[in-house]
């Protein structure tokens, strides 16, 4: 329950998506009045619980105007999925359209005359380190780390954007930087998810091996999907166009995951490490101290508690 959105009238794009669809569900149980809009996927038991729910192609200017008229908030979580393999294979057709989707739901907030808006960031706008990095550590005199040189760079600029439209309109902006999500409704599709789906999926399947990508030892740290929709509210309600890292604070092994995984799936598999597949960053960890302090925002969701919800959820999904 954020106290903020009570009696206000907010709209969630990407309502069913892995964000979205907790931000509808705390929206409403914090007195919002919700629109769910969404394009490709439909309603799920989360989206479904918004007062309205509207069918939209924000990469159309006027379905945005659409999708944010008369409304006081505007919660954008609407955007393209995929993993590394999108950056490695085909990088333009998710920085291109990744971006222009952004820009279009920010001029047309400016246009309804939206009071704030928020983005979802990405710790792709960091270089390479290997400590925590802090908000203040991004020197955009440096480019992102090489693998996430397009959506990096877009992502810096949609922050940009932001600040200049408040700057020179009034419109505010919550900003928020998440480590890696995952949870409920997230893209399991083997050849573009992200790394926790993506096990989940292949855990499911393994017979006698299991392969992870690269040799086990990068470190993430991973944050459930509904910790990240808390903390984008939080940050929105603020609105200071000032972005924050949102995290565990906790790095996790991908070898570590794999075992975590294996064993909540009842698998005795055993790991085995494929080098020739892509992988990111050695280490990538964020410092969310800025957060703690000025959002009060502390992480509720245990890896272990995410993964289980997230496996419970996705074998019934397929069933279903």
């Amino acid at each position: 329950m954020i106290d903020f959105y009570r009696g206000k009238r907010v709209v969630v794009t990407g309502a069913s998506g892995l964000i979205g669809s907790y931000a509808v569900k705390s929206l409403k149980e914090s007195g919002a009045f919700v629109r769910a809009a969404y394009h490709n996927r439909g309603g799920n038991e989360f989206s479904e619980l918004a007062d309205e729910q509207v069918s939209v192609n924000l990469f159309n200017p006027s379905d945005a105007m659409t999708a944010v008229h008369n409304f006081d908030v505007v919660i954008n979580c609407a955007g393209l999925t995929g993993g590394i393999g999108y950056e490695k294979n085909d990088p333009v057709s998710y920085v291109g359209p990744a971006t222009s989707l952004a820009i279009n739901v920010i001029h047309a907030c400016y246009l309804e005359k939206v009071e704030r808006t928020c983005f979802l960031s990405s710790t792709t706008v960091y270089p390479a380190s290997d400590r925590p990095i802090a908000e203040s550590d991004l020197n955009m005199g440096t480019d992102p780390y090489p693998l996430y040189h397009g959506i990096g760079w877009s992502k810096r600029f949609v922050e940009i954007l932001c600040r200049y439209y408040y700057d020179k309109v009034g419109l505010k902006s919550g900003i928020v930087r998440p480590t890696g999500a995952y949870g409920r409704f997230d893209n399991f599709a083997e050849n573009s998810s992200h790394v926790v789906p993506g096990m989940i999926h292949r855990a499911l399947l393994a017979k006698d091996r299991f392969a992870i990508w690269g040799d086990g030892g990068d470190v993430r740290d991973l944050i459930h999907a509904e910790d990240v929709a808390r903390g984008l509210l939080l940050a929105t309600a603020i609105a200071p166009n000032d972005p924050f890292n949102l995290g565990t604070g906790v790095g996790t092994s991908t070898m570590d995951l794999a075992q975590l995984i294996l064993k909540m799936v009842g698998s005795d598999a055993e790991i085995v490490t494929d080098p020739s597949r892509p992988v990111a960053l050695r280490t990538r960890l964020v410092d969310i101290g800025k957060a703690r302090r000025l959002l009060g925002f502390i992480p509720k969701i245990s890896l272990e508690e995410g993964i289980r919800d997230t496996l419970e959820w996705y074998r019934s999904a397929s069933k279903s």
